[in-house]
């Protein structure tokens, strides 16, 4: 009776079926990253259209940031309570819409409002996707799922590099965008048709931990509270926002201006330059997340991973005069993410990330400032926020910007 029992049990989803249904939902995450990074490679062109000085089109650029940070929370509630595959689709058909509206703005409101609409829908992608895993994918590959994830986003932020640099001066950053927010309307469409929030739609047997279905239906409320008390919630909380942020402000919109400026890059060698560090983060993820499965261990890879990461800051600080290879050498060790272990759920393993936070701190030393000066740029005269002379000229379109991009923090030479 056993045997008649088990042979008539549904068996597990094959894992051709599990990647390409949670691959999918995950090039949400594809998207916010190249729509996250794209100012980037768009600053003259911005600055230009929407006649702003550097100050506006920082406020403009982290209008994403703006919602997408307030998304985080009810994107977990949303996916809690309707799935991921709804509120994956209902994500992509806003970001699309947010990305024509940037796309077509006349108006720095308008373009604001369309930053904004993409960030708060593609905030669902990470969390949504996370969901997902966690019923298509065994608790022992979510670190490797966690990774891949990062891989997929991160390529996201690459193709917005020197291939959207190019395509802008091909056929401009309007149509560009345009044509992403056609995919991204695409990507809308095959979620809703082939995406399930569990194996059981397909006939199969399901991978979601008994407590995970137990808690079903739990408030949210309840849900958010038994969340926020963990310990280790707030660890993550701190260590991956003070590594992930130096990363996206200066890879996302200040690298390329900024190397061009102080080292005197082409802006086509400025972004090949924020390409690698989004690339060391795009392997780093998966490595790690699958090493960090094979050890079985958390706290490790997350520590190791957090140092070389600060090591590579501070060379890239604090040593002068590097060159071109030097510096393209530095960033990947920069950017090399404790990322498969981050996002490891506190309630499947007591012994996830112990790490205190101040580990990463070292990390949060931001090579350009943030928010740009109030007055006049500091590289528009002979020398810089230290005080000291740029170290070569920037191409002339670039020096007639009404106002450039905040200077660096490199040390003075000696």
């Amino acid at each position: 009776m056993t045997s008649q029992h088990t042979s008539s049990s549904p068996r597990l989803p094959p894992d051709s079926l599990a990647w390409l249904t949670w691959g999918l939902l995950a090039s949400l995450y594809f998207v916010g990253y190249f729509q996250r990074v794209a100012p980037a490679v768009m600053v003259d062109e911005l600055m230009r259209d929407f006649s702003i000085a550097a100050t506006m089109l920082g406020n403009l650029s982290a209008v994403y940031f703006y919602t997408y940070a307030a998304m985080q929370i009810p994107s977990g509630l949303l996916a809690d309570a309707v799935g991921p595959r709804r509120v994956g689709t209902a994500a992509a058909v806003v970001a699309a819409i947010g990305i024509a509206l940037f796309s077509l703005a006349d108006s720095l409101w308008m373009a604001s409002l369309g930053r904004g609409l993409i960030g708060a829908s593609v905030a669902v992608a990470f969390v949504a996707s996370m969901k997902l895993a966690g019923h298509w994918f065994p608790a022992n590959r979510f670190a490797t799922v966690t990774g891949v994830s990062l891989l997929i986003g991160n390529l996201g932020g690459i193709l917005a590099g020197v291939p959207l640099s190019e395509a802008v001066v091909s056929v401009g950053w309007r149509s560009a965008m345009l044509a992403s927010a056609g995919v991204t309307l695409a990507l809308a469409a095959v979620v809703w048709l082939w995406v399930r929030d569990d194996p059981g739609e397909r006939g199969y047997a399901s991978h979601a931990h008994p407590e995970a279905l137990s808690n079903a239906a739990m408030s949210p409320r309840r849900s958010l509270k038994r969340v926020i008390s963990e310990r280790d919630t707030w660890l993550l909380f701190f260590a991956g926002g003070l590594i992930a942020a130096p990363i996206l402000t200066f890879a996302g919109l200040w690298g390329v201006p900024c190397l061009v400026q102080v080292h005197g890059l082409e802006r086509s060698h400025a972004a090949v330059f924020t390409t690698t560090m989004l690339l060391g983060f795009a392997v780093g993820g998966p490595l790690l997340g699958a090493l960090s499965d094979r050890m079985g261990r958390r706290k490790l890879p997350y520590l190791g991973a957090t140092l070389v990461h600060a090591l590579g800051w501070v060379i890239f600080l604090l040593i002068d005069d590097l060159s071109a290879s030097a510096l393209t050498c530095c960033s990947p060790r920069s950017v090399f993410p404790p990322a498969g272990s981050s996002s490891a759920s506190p309630s499947r393993a007591r012994s996830t990330i112990r790490a205190r936070p101040a580990l990463s701190a070292a990390s949060s030393t931001w090579p350009c400032s943030a928010s740009p000066p109030s007055s006049k740029a500091p590289w528009a005269g002979s020398s810089t926020k230290t005080g000291r002379a740029p170290r070569s000229k920037a191409p002339a379109s670039t020096m007639q910007l009404p106002i450039t991009p905040p200077s660096c923090g490199w040390r003075s030479a000696p």
